[in-house]
């Protein structure tokens, strides 16, 4: 069976944009979640060594999340050129195009 209960093709079209959100959503919010218990994790497991060491995970911290949030950034950048791509019928440039397309955006290759 087809559709937005069993996730055909065409679900992200016809579901509830609640439904949506949620399928969508939950998954990301639940990694960032337990990417964030690991942090908590590794801060109380450095403090217990010493204080330079939970100064480095303290400062580290904030950087990976930087570095997180920029890669979800562009790689969900990148995802929506290349719908888009594919949105007007142009099958074959997206293979080709999406890592250019990511760093330079007006490129016509």
């Amino acid at each position: 069976m087809s559709g937005p209960e069993r996730g055909g093709a065409d679900w992200l079209t016809r579901a509830p944009i609640p439904t949506l959100v949620r399928r969508l959503a939950l998954p990301s919010a639940t990694a960032m979640a337990l990417q964030t218990v690991f942090n908590m994790t590794n801060s109380y497991w450095a403090a217990s060594w010493s204080t330079e060491a939970l100064a480095a995970v303290a400062t580290a911290f904030p950087i990976f999340f930087v570095i997180i949030a920029a890669s979800f950034g562009f790689g969900q950048g990148t995802a929506a050129l290349l719908a888009h791509t594919l949105g007007v019928g142009e099958t074959g440039r997206p293979a080709g195009s999406g890592g250019r397309r990511c760093f330079l955006p007006d490129s016509r290759a």
